[in-house]
């Protein structure tokens, strides 16, 4: 017999044991060390699979440690959440709304804690020098969102020690040139990235870029984490050489390549527009590229920071008009990267 069922009529003072397992996620010759009690398979819709390991060598150095916990028992009560979509605004008629319920947000001399209800619910506690992340949730869908969030801040803390900073945003390459993709929630960074890829363009990173300044110039890179499409992208027109979503997803999430290349363009990607239109941008909006910066990681604005930051701005930078047919997209971004397929 359980205890729970013995003395079910009682109050339980003493928590019950629950053991976690153990896995680690390799970044260069580091790796983050978490510990979880969900399924396994939300690993390998987050990291590349290449990068997951069940055991480590003495060689490896770990620069964070995450930990995901599964409570069924988080919160007494659950709003409809199959009848929220992403990026939605409510209201409190809305079925997903809880009487007297709200976001909270508390803070420590080391600890950021945080306490969701809307739109999943969660506790997240993080230390502020983010090697140290840990979520609980309520089912394996908050528990691979949270994980993909906890990896991002651990990586961006630990680039930012290095000189190297994120920007909110997608970027491909090709002929060794990289293009980089700015811009708001829902702006269609996401899915411009996929149509580069399909047109022949090679995959860097989506949602999270890594940047920073060397020799006088600016070069970017990814990290092992996945591409994961938005719930409502299937309203956009994709281009025409897009036959399979899902095998694109597929091959993008493959061939992750840990080298560097040199920034060439950046686009600040606007979506829904009659028509697709490209022009180069003299006058620039420091705010919104500082808050693309900003968007994973606080970043402590030095000489450093500065410097880079005034490199990343003399770039090539584009305001980029953007209809629903990527194929007329695709044309204004050549019209000004002379890379034809």
């Amino acid at each position: 017999m359980k205890i729970e069922d013995k003395f079910n009529e009682y109050i339980i003072f003493t928590p019950l044991k629950a053991e976690l397992q153990t896995m680690y996620l390799r970044y260069e010759d580091k790796y983050i060390e978490v510990n979880y009690n969900c399924d396994k398979s939300i690993f390998y819709d987050a990291y590349n699979k290449n990068y997951i390991l069940n055991n480590i060598t003495s060689n490896l150095e770990k620069i964070g440690d995450i930990q995901i916990i599964i409570d069924n028992d988080l919160f007494p009560c659950r709003y409809k959440s199959d009848e929220y979509y992403e990026g939605q605004f409510i209201k409190k008629n809305h079925p997903m709304y809880l009487e007297g319920r709200r976001n909270n947000f508390f803070e420590t001399d080391d600890l950021l804690i945080f306490i969701y209800h809307y739109p999943n619910e969660y506790i997240n506690i993080i230390k502020k020098n983010s090697t140290k992340f840990m979520s609980i949730v309520k089912n394996n869908n908050d528990a691979l969102q949270q994980l993909v969030y906890g990896i991002k801040k651990i990586l961006a803390g630990y680039n930012a020690k290095k000189g190297i900073y994120t920007i909110h945003g997608s970027a491909v390459k090709k002929d060794g040139e990289g293009s980089l993709f700015i811009g708001g929630s829902y702006s269609g960074k996401t899915t411009i990235f996929l149509n580069m890829i399909s047109n022949g363009y090679y995959p860097i990173n989506d949602d999270i870029v890594f940047w920073y300044k060397k020799n006088n110039k600016i070069y970017i890179k990814g990290s092992p984490i996945v591409l994961h499409k938005r719930k409502n992208s299937d309203e956009l027109n994709m281009s025409s050489k897009i036959h399979n979503s899902n095998e694109l997803l597929d091959y993008i999430n493959m061939v992750y390549d840990e080298n560097e290349v040199v920034l060439k363009n950046i686009f600040i990607s606007k979506f829904g527009f009659d028509g697709s239109n490209i022009k180069k941008l003299d006058n620039i909006d420091h705010k919104k590229f500082l808050r693309a910066c900003t968007v994973h990681y606080s970043i402590e604005v030095d000489e450093n920071f500065y410097d880079a930051y005034t490199q990343l701005i003399s770039l090539s930078i584009y305001n980029l008009e953007m209809s629903k047919d990527y194929n007329s997209v695709l044309k204004c971004i050549e019209s000004v990267t002379n890379c034809k397929n």
